[in-house]
């Protein structure tokens, strides 16, 4: 196969040219060739492609070989160049090889010329091969240089006897030094070693010829800093000398981070403890004792204590018996004289500070004249540093724990920031224990209100449960009369001694008028402040006066007292005010009950009265007929009327003439189920008295119930009867409030045990998980990656998470229920706000698809942010979580002149008709709802927050398709 010949060719003769070419084809070359004759020619050709070979005539006209050979070095090409002459010497020739030219042939002696040019080829080839080498040999040097010096790990190259040869920037800040102190040095000379066993590691891999692999090691730098490294070693030939290439990478970054998480382990294993200690407990004092004992432990804390906020009082904290002593020989004397100390205004000191600041503090080295009382006691003990904490309950400060330390130097500053994780779980175990507390004495003081027949006693068994059940010194009941302006004491219990005679003047002075008449609770911390105080028991300090309010008004107070400044904290405000709702409600329905009585017995005996008259004095049935204030019928033994009174007439608006003759059955109709003509027959011939409730009907139309009395009544030897009715509706008024009341309270019972359960079942399901994490982290934190602790710890804190907010949305219920929803609302573009929350919720649940759709021009609202966000975010999660799978949920927002619709669909399980009326009932869920987790707090939550707009909200669901929720918020609230 011809091979290829690129060649350009200096020649002024074409026929030259042309032979050459015919010989160069017969020695087997493919010739591509190009003839110039002069510089320019040559420089066009030699830019337009590339060349195998220049061949040139010696001499031409306007050009030669040695120009030629010039314009090929000025272009620094690198082409084999060949001369073929006829006219040159071996003077030129010797100078045209010096100049360059690879080889010399006369013209008509070329038999060899393929032969040469093969050779200059192979030749350009190997030139062309070490030129390739040579630059990637240097591009490799270069690259290794450059990475040798910017790498961030160090890297040494030291000879065999250990002196270091090169180093990099790396190594150098390593040790602090330059490189003029490190090379041409051994590490034992620059002192690095730290342990022997490190040094002896390394000479021993230089003397065995063993390289060592991520030994991490503890150097020190050339200012004497401590560091740990790894270290890697290879054995290299430099230059034909045997050395030792080091890797060294500065791992003190990585030590401390592990350090760091191995207390912060231990500092989460101790709030992780304390915290199910916290959720687990059931005595305020056994959680105080196990938290100061594990942090005591934990800190190498010698001593521990804790002081208790005292009762009656917000400056006064007192030593409680909560102590860790890791030495009671030692500490002994110090832990009794403290425990005779009380802190407060007139003392001061460390604690009451703390608990003024409300704020931890720190005293280290403890001096004789320090800001610490016990100063003195506590050097004799050899206790150096003092540290104290509060805990807070419900936003004040209840507790102060104080530990010891026999050391002058600050703890970690993790268990200083994690302390106070610590309290705040002990504040709201406190608060749990608060709210159980007042459930229990609020369950077990409404019993009281059940056991009392009269107005009297059921206002003694109220005040009797005020104390014995809320623990309080004294409280007295007031109950107010209207009519005569008076406030009345109807009973009192506890210390005081009150004149239960001497009634108070409803608009004159004192804390009990002025309750009443703004309708709240009026407390007065200092009572010999108060211009408006009166004094009736000189010892009282301070006093608390709660409203008994009904639908109907405020009906009386609840009066307490107590010997001690601010005694009553918000709290005794809050439990009293809902035990003061009860009793009130108590109260009301036992006036009602004796009222009714009063009233029943009244109209029985005057029913008696009257019939007595009429079989006594038949002359005066006419009077009593015409003057008798109840609706009075005459009818025949056969029940068809004969007569009526005035009053009949009145009532019931037929005259007399209208019903002569008719039956009394037109008009009456007996309840209960009984027979007219039953009991008018028993009246007729057994001469029987006989009552009944009945409803009349009246001319117009309607009809109202009544008494219903039949008497035998004898007139001119002729027998009638003698039907007297009165108006009952009133009554039958009275009865229904009275049944109401007692609904009322058997709802609040029902309400109670719901509530119980819900929140039994709601806490255990996420306190069950927090214990299962808890215990794999326990027992199984060391072979776990960090991610997967990760995940443990973020079930932990989502779990306390979901506690809190079911807590959250329990109290708001009951501050709705007792203070009513707070409102403040302000213009909102809500069209803007829910799209903020709408995306932020979608990118929580991204296995759902939220459409959210504007229908009309977006306008602002006045409204409450905070109770929409509420509304939004309960209904969409109601339909993310009981949508299976990954459904889409659909918001429409649509903008009319004067209301605002917002309509949540989603494509979900849907609701049974029979949970449709009971759906925003505290606690109540679906019965389809299965395993899936919820309180059933959320629509009711929901429910509130639309009536606060003065919005409506309906639902409309199918089981199996899905379920919509309809708000119309107007306009203008």
């Amino acid at each position: 196969m011809d091979k290829l010949l690129r060649a350009l060719i200096l020649e002024d003769s074409q026929s030259d040219t042309l032979l050459l070419v015919r010989q160069l084809q017969r020695a087997g070359y493919l010739v591509e060739y190009t003839r110039v004759e002069s510089a320019e020619s040559m420089t066009s050709a030699l830019e337009q492609q590339e060349w195998d070979i220049i061949l040139s005539d010696f001499s031409m006209p306007n050009f030669s070989a040695t120009a030629g050979l010039e314009l090929l070095k000025q272009k620094g090409l690198d082409i084999p160049f060949i001369i073929i002459s006829g006219t040159m010497g071996e003077e030129n020739a010797v100078t045209a090889m010096k100049a360059g030219a690879q080889d010399y042939f006369p013209k008509g002696k070329t038999t060899r010329l393929a032969a040469a040019i093969d050779r200059e080829l192979r030749e350009k080839r190997d030139r062309d091969q070490r030129r390739i080498t040579e630059q990637e040999l240097r591009q490799a040097e270069e690259r290794f240089s450059k990475a040798f010096q910017v790498s961030p790990i160090g890297i040494t190259i030291s000879s065999s006897e250990g002196y270091f040869l090169s180093v990099n920037d790396a190594f150098r800040r390593m040790l602090d030094a330059n490189s003029g102190e490190i090379v041409g040095r051994t590490a034992f000379e620059l002192d690095i070693w730290v342990n022997q066993d490190d040094q002896e590691l390394l000479d021993t891999s230089n003397t065995s010829k063993k390289p060592v692999r991520d030994a991490e090691i503890i150097i020190q730098t050339v200012s004497k800093k401590t560091k740990y490294v790894t270290v890697s070693t290879e054995f290299i030939e430099v230059s034909q000398e045997n050395c030792v290439l080091a890797m060294w990478q500065d791992i003190t970054g990585r030590k401390q981070a592990e350090q760091t998480l191995k207390q912060n382990t231990e500092l989460i294993q101790l709030l992780q403890v304390v915290t199910v200690a916290a959720n687990e407990a059931d005595n305020i004092n056994e959680l105080l004792q196990f938290a100061i004992d594990r942090i005591c432990e934990y800190a190498n804390w010698p001593l521990g204590h804790v002081y208790l906020l005292s009762r009656g009082t917000d400056t006064q904290l007192i030593s409680s018996k909560i102590w860790y002593c890791s030495d009671p020989e030692k500490y002994g004397d110090f832990q009794r004289r403290s425990e005779r100390i009380h802190f407060d205004k007139a003392v001061g000191g460390l604690v009451h500070r703390v608990f003024m600041r409300q704020a931890p503090e720190w005293i280290l080295g403890l001096q004789p004249d320090s800001k610490f009382l016990r100063a003195n006691m506590t050097l004799e003990v050899g206790l150096q540093s003092v540290f104290a904490f509060p805990i807070f309950a419900q936003h004040d400060v209840v507790a102060i724990m104080e530990f010891f330390s026999t050391k002058a130097d600050e703890p970690h500053l993790a268990l200083l920031d994690t302390i106070p994780h610590i309290a705040a779980q002990i504040g709201h175990m406190i608060e749990r224990e608060w709210s159980n507390s007042e459930i229990r004495a609020l369950y077990q003081a409404t019993g009281y209100l059940f056991n009392a027949e009269s107005i009297h006693e059921l206002s003694q068994q109220i005040v009797r449960g005020v104390v014995q059940e809320f623990q309080q010194v004294d409280c007295g009941l007031l109950l107010v009369d209207q009519q005569l302006g008076k406030i009345n004491r109807m009973a009192r219990a506890g210390e005081y001694q009150v004149d239960l005679q001497a009634p108070l003047e409803l608009d004159g002075p004192g804390l009990v008028p002025r309750a009443i008449r703004e309708d709240r609770i009026i407390y007065s911390p200092d009572v010999q402040k108060d211009e408006e105080y009166i004094p009736n028991v000189p010892t009282t300090l301070s006093e608390m006066v709660v409203p008994l309010k009904t639908r109907d008004g405020i009906i009386g107070v609840l009066d307490l007292q107590s010997r001690q400044r601010d005694y009553f904290n918000q709290r005794d405000q809050r439990i009293l005010a809902a035990f003061a709702e009860r009793a009130a409600a108590a109260l009301e329905i036992t006036r009602l009950y004796e009222e009714l009585n009063q009233y029943a017995a009244q109209l029985e005996l005057r029913v008696e009265e009257r019939t007595q008259e009429l079989q006594k004095a038949k002359e005066r049935v006419e009077a009593i007929l015409n003057n008798s204030s109840d609706a009075i019928i005459l009818v025949d033994g056969n029940g068809a009327i004969q007569q009526t009174n005035p009053r009949f007439v009145q009532v019931v608006g037929y005259n007399y003439d209208e019903l002569f003759g008719a039956s009394l059955s037109r008009i009456m109709t007996l309840e209960n189920g009984e027979d007219l003509s039953e009991i008018l027959a028993s009246v007729s011939h057994n001469h029987e008295y006989r009552r009944a409730e009945a409803i009349v009907r009246r001319k117009n139309g309607t009809s109202f119930p009544t008494d219903a009395a039949f008497a035998i009544f004898a007139r001119n030897h002729e027998t009638g009867i003698v039907c007297s009715l009165r108006d009952i509706s009133e009554q039958k008024q009275l009865e229904q409030e009275l049944r109401s009341a007692f609904e009322r309270q058997k709802e609040l019972a029902d309400l109670k045990t719901r509530f119980i359960s819900t929140v039994s079942h709601e806490y255990r399901t996420p306190l069950a998980i927090i214990q299962t994490s808890t215990t794999l982290l326990q027992r199984y934190s060391e072979r776990m990656t960090p991610e997967k602790k990760q995940d443990q710890f973020e079930k932990i804190l989502g779990n306390v998470r979901r506690l809190t907010d079911l807590l959250d949305d329990v109290l708001q219920i009951s501050r709705a229920e007792t203070m009513g929803v707070a409102f403040n609302p302000h213009q909102l573009d809500i069209a803007k706000l829910f799209k903020e929350m709408i995306d932020d919720i979608q990118q929580i649940h991204t296995h759902h698809h939220i459409d959210f759709t504007i229908v009309g021009e977006p306008k602002s609202i006045a409204g409450d942010e905070k109770l929409l966000r509420q509304i939004v975010s309960n209904l969409l999660s109601n339909a993310i979580k009981y949508s299976p799978g990954q459904g889409t949920v659909h918001v429409t927002l649509e903008f009319e002149e004067s209301e605002v619709r917002l309509l949540v669909r989603d494509e979900g399980m849907g609701i049974p008709p029979e949970d449709l009326e009971k759906l925003f009932t505290l606690f109540h869920r679906a019965q389809n709802v299965g395993q899936i987790q919820g309180s059933g707090l959320g629509l009711a939550i929901v429910k509130q927050a639309v009536e606060a707009h003065n919005a409506t909200i309906t639902v409309q669901s199918e089981v199996g398709t899905g379920t919509t929720f309809t708000i119309v918020f107007p306009v203008e609230v």
